[in-house]
């Protein structure tokens, strides 16, 4: 990944634009996160959605642009066999770690 230029370090400093810059690395991370996920699997988005019931374009949208609903990650993650954990940090106390919801269709309750 390039470094950004000095203007482009001023930009982030606006609110507005910071803000949208935080959004589309938030989209992107999920993107690349469940291409990945797929390309593990070795599968093709056609496959994944024969496998989830979920519409190809709705895949390549999320791989793209689109944060993915969490019963879309779920179904996605079961696929290509791979667990979801959502978890909740504070600021500044990493060790502060609250899991809202795991997903694992072989672990044993907790």
């Amino acid at each position: 990944m390039r470094e950004l230029t000095k203007s482009e370090r001023e930009l982030l400093d606006e609110p507005e634009v910071r803000k949208a810059y935080d959004d589309a690395a938030v989209h992107l991370s999920f993107g690349a996160a469940l291409r990945q996920m797929r390309l593990e699997a070795g599968m093709t988005q056609v496959e994944l959605h024969a496998a989830t019931g979920v519409d190809q374009a709705d895949i390549s949208r999320s791989e793209r642009e689109a944060v993915p609903s969490l019963a879309m990650l779920q179904k996605v993650a079961e696929a290509t066999g791979f667990d979801v954990v959502v978890e909740l940090r504070k600021r500044g106390a990493p060790d502060e770690t609250y899991i809202i919801a795991e997903f694992d269709h072989t672990a044993e309750p907790r």
